[in-house]
């Protein structure tokens, strides 16, 4: 058996190996009296030489190897994020969810303003204050959605900045420390040809701005009428900031412009020929100077609540296209109205369907009203009722009567599906349900009615009876030879923001108010129409004079539920709901 021979003083130990290839060397070798020959050593400098070598070529091995693994992480992770359930959603559908997200709520998706704020780190004893102070520094803010979903993940991104809409409603505010015009021009650029909602508004008004700041503004609303308002569908802003773009002479011209919500009265600094939306405190000047066509407004919101101005008795007959009015119609008592004179016959708005109206007293008012205009496809009307505190002679809605309300209106309710009846703060009780009690005369009217909604809003001075001039009217009797008030109805709703404490009140008087709710209930579910109902009622107790620790509110609606509910088998549906303090303050 070929082998090479160990030279020691105790004889000669045959290895195994090769001629050509060294036999392994290891620890117990190297103990032993082992010598090698010439050609051992010739061997093992030649696998020296190799494994040097070898050694030489790891760091190179291991580089390919990691970039291998590297290389494969990669395409692990690329395909992760493929197969990823974030990625099999169609992008179609993330931009419907995304849009949602973006407009849900009243919320503007961008928000841009300039403020001073404090340096972080900078903070000084204030001796003379007695608490630290900051080094201060103007900054450029924004608050967003769309960068919220930025942020994410790289997909999203890709999508977020490839919906234009995403990015066409801004507003700018705060103190114009800095010109906002880059900021402007970056968010711009995003919303593409998409049409804009830009709203303007100031911490202070514009005109009494630092110097520095007011320049600021200057620069950044001068860039948004050039680049901005040209494409603008959707403009709101206030009074000082009308003036100041005026008196900066900053054209107020906007040819896409389809709704302006503003707190100025002088229209004809506006050109709008496309405008269709007016949302508006006053308006103090005639209809010969507005520079839009009144002819194409679809709806018009006046959101000053206490009085009507007579140029707006001069400008609803131009608005030929009128679907939705919003305004004050409280003429009893309004020294105002005392020189007007009714037309000949009533202006008819054939176009108008909604209506909301405030007002004071249901017999002046919707004589007023009516004596001026006639609108005869009215299908929905919300009535909010405020007390008065001035006199208010007494008239009668019923037909054949020396004062009657007119024609108009019976022509114009004639056809109504919807009545939203607001009952405001009452302080004078007494007058105030004295006027109300002109409601079932309304209501007689009102023969298509198929919902009615009523809400008592009065948290000040709460009457357990305030509803009554509705609830006891709505109450059915088979053997009535006067027919049925509302047959349609279908669905009924009734509200209590506030009540007075129940402890407190003669049992007889919680015990009639349960009962005309229950009567009026089960009535109507028996010989009419009515499939749905639904009761709301203050989740909190009112202040009483006697202290009571519990108002006996909840308990007396959780009867009043018990008992509703009991109808069920009338196949109506009802709903109970215990108001928050958030509703109720709203």
């Amino acid at each position: 058996m070929p082998g090479t021979i160990y030279h020691s003083s105790r004889g000669a130990m045959p290895l195994e190996g090769s001629p050509t290839q060294p036999f392994p060397i290891d620890e117990q070798l190297l103990r032993s009296d082992y010598v090698p020959t010439e050609d051992e050593i010739k061997h093992q400098s030649q696998g020296l030489e190799d494994d040097y070598a070898k050694f030489d070529q790891i760091p190179q091995i291991l580089e390919d190897s990691g970039r291998m693994e590297r290389g494969c992480a990669e395409r692990i992770r690329l395909r992760e994020a493929v197969l990823s359930p974030i990625r099999r959603v169609p992008v179609e559908l993330w931009r419907e969810i995304f849009s949602l997200f973006c407009f849900s709520g009243d919320q503007y998706l961008i928000s841009l303003y300039s403020d001073e704020r404090d340096i972080p780190g900078t903070a000084e004893p204030d001796n003379s204050k007695g608490y630290y102070t900051y080094k201060k520094e103007n900054h450029i803010g924004v608050n967003a959605r769309p960068y919220t979903l930025l942020s994410v993940c790289a997909h999203w991104h890709s999508i977020v900045t490839g919906i234009p809409k995403l990015w066409s409603s801004i507003r700018i505010a705060g103190h114009f420390t800095l010109d906002l015009s880059p900021a402007l021009d970056y968010l711009l650029s995003k919303s593409g040809n998409s049409p804009l909602t830009i709203h303007i508004s100031s911490t202070y008004p514009l005109q009494h701005l630092h110097p520095d700041n007011r320049d600021n503004a200057i620069q950044s609303i001068k860039f948004l009428a050039a680049h901005a308002l040209p494409r603008c569908k959707r403009f709101i802003f206030d009074r000082s900031c009308c003036g100041f773009m005026s008196c900066e002479r900053i054209c107020l011209s906007f040819p896409a412009l389809e709704s302006l919500e503003t707190g100025i009265p002088y229209l004809s600094l506006i050109k709008a020929p496309l405008l269709n939306h007016l949302k508006i405190s006053h308006i103090d000047e005639s209809p010969n100077v507005i520079r839009f066509p009144l002819a194409r407004l679809v709806s018009l919101e006046i959101t000053n609540k206490v009085t009507l101005q007579s140029l707006v008795l001069q400008i609803l007959p131009l608005c030929s296209a009128l679907q939705s009015l919003s305004a004050p119609f409280r003429f009893a008592g309004n020294l105002y109205m005392n020189g007007i004179v009714f037309p000949d016959s009533p202006k008819e708005i054939s176009s108008l369907q909604n209506l909301q109206i405030q007002i004071t007293d249901f017999r002046q008012d919707l004589t007023f009203l009516f004596k001026h205009f006639d609108l005869p496809n009215l299908s929905s009307l919300e009535i909010e009722i405020s007390d008065s505190s001035v006199f208010i002679p007494p008239v009668t809605l019923a037909r054949g009567s020396d004062f009657q309300v007119p024609t108009a209106f019976y022509r114009s309710v004639s056809g109504l599906r919807k009545l939203k009846l607001l009952f405001g703060e009452i302080q004078n009780h007494k007058s105030s349900l004295n006027h109300i009690a002109d409601l079932p005369g309304v209501l007689t009217a009102m023969s298509s009615l198929t919902s009615l909604k009523a809400r008592q809003q009065g948290l000040s001075n709460p009457q357990l009876n305030s509803l009554d001039a509705l609830l006891i009217p709505l109450i059915v009797s088979p053997d009535s030879i006067m027919g049925t008030m509302v047959p349609k109805l279908s669905t009924l709703s009734i509200s209590y923001n506030a009540l007075p404490c129940f402890k407190c009140k003669p049992t007889s008087e919680v015990a009639a108010f349960k009962r005309n709710i229950l009567a009026m209930a089960e009535s109507r579910v028996q010989y009419t129409q009515l499939a749905e109902l639904r009761l709301d009622y203050p989740g909190f107790d009112t202040p009483c004079g006697c202290g009571c620790y519990d108002s006996g509110i909840s308990s007396v609606f959780e009867e009043l539920e018990e008992g509703v509910r009991a109808l069920g088998k009338y196949e109506l549906k009802f709903a109970g709901r215990k108001l928050p303090i958030s509703v109720l303050s709203s």
